[in-house]
């Protein structure tokens, strides 16, 4: 079983404090994990702090964390901070 998240417009840390009780449960979840980045124009440090607490805690529990739709400003930062590598099987554009 997967759950996907939808990231639309910015992932910054005012989505993020709005998103806090969402992505806890979405780390507990027993289901891998796809970050739906298709609509993502921009990241930030909160943006990626987000991204990397799914990822730990999904892979620490033995599930996948995927990306789709990655292209843009949040393709170049991810790949910029090696990001972009740990999503496993990610749909990424050529940048």
């Amino acid at each position: 079983m997967t759950s996907t998240l939808e990231i639309k417009g910015d992932f910054d840390a005012a989505r993020v404090a709005a998103m806090r009780a969402s992505l806890d449960q979405m780390a507990d979840e027993d289901t891998d994990l796809v970050l739906d980045l298709s609509e993502c124009r921009f990241i930030d440090s909160s943006g990626v702090g987000a991204i990397v607490f799914l990822y730990k805690r999904k892979r620490a529990r033995g599930y996948r964390v995927t990306a789709q739709g990655l292209d843009g400003h949040p393709l170049r930062l991810l790949r910029h901070l090696g990001i972009a590598g740990l999503l496993a099987g990610a749909n990424r554009k050529a940048a």
